[in-house]
């Protein structure tokens, strides 16, 4: 009903703007990751934060339903990560370009690193619950910086925003798939623990590559110009 309702207004919505949009070879647009470790730094927190979303919306509930906790409860609980995600987010694009950093991307993946140990250590209800609550605002500021930082690093590398953004949904489309069927695999062979373990691993080399790569990349003499005219 929500679809139709959704589709019915789109249909009677106007056509929008339009703007002329660049395009570019494929090839030409994967390039870009090796031109600008900005948007490098953006793909990794990305992949990083479409993976460990993965396998925790497949593992926890069912962790959580092992444990005895009600459909409904497990519900509850999502609904208030959601919503701490929300906030999280929100608060994080109020910030602006003081948020969309790689020194901040690299300390949430860290910070990532060690929520995630409290289900490695323990998979007691309470605990997963704490994880849920403590994960999201971490995992949105991992995708709310992403976009931002993935911008910023094609402006410097001279190539349309938009490459970027294609780059960006491409990872996070492949990592939302890799997570379920990695994670599922790995704790059906080993358990949930081991499959915790493993975002641990991810998180921990993700954050420290991030901090390492430094501040990011000085912009170009042309787009400083550019946003000094507009100040």
């Amino acid at each position: 009903v929500a679809a139709l309702a959704v589709t019915g207004a789109l249909a009677l919505a106007g056509p929008g703007g339009r703007a002329p949009i660049e395009h570019r070879p494929f090839r030409e647009t994967l390039g870009l990751a090796r031109r600008s470790r900005t948007v490098l730094a953006a793909l990794a927190v990305t992949a990083l934060g479409g993976v460990t979303a993965g396998v925790v919306n497949l593992l926890v509930p069912l962790q959580l339903d092992a444990n005895g906790v009600s459909e409904g409860m497990i519900g509850v609980v999502f609904s208030a990560g959601a919503a701490v995600f929300i906030v999280a987010s929100a608060s994080v694009a109020r910030l602006g370009d003081r948020a969309a950093r790689l020194q901040v991307g690299g300390a949430a993946a860290l910070a990532l690193a060690g929520v995630l140990g409290l289900v490695v250590a323990s998979l007691a209800t309470p605990v997963v619950v704490v994880f849920l609550l403590l994960r999201a605002p971490l995992l949105a500021t991992l995708f709310t910086i992403s976009f931002p930082l993935g911008a910023r690093g094609a402006r410097q590398a001279g190539v349309g925003e938009g490459a970027a953004m294609g780059l960006l949904n491409v990872v996070w489309g492949i990592a939302t798939v890799i997570g379920p069927l990695v994670g599922g695999a790995l704790a059906q062979a080993a358990g949930e623990q081991a499959a915790f373990g493993a975002l641990v691993g991810c998180a921990l080399a993700v954050g420290t590559w991030v901090l390492l790569l430094g501040p990011a990349e000085p912009a170009r003499a042309e787009e400083a110009a550019s946003s000094a005219g507009g100040r």
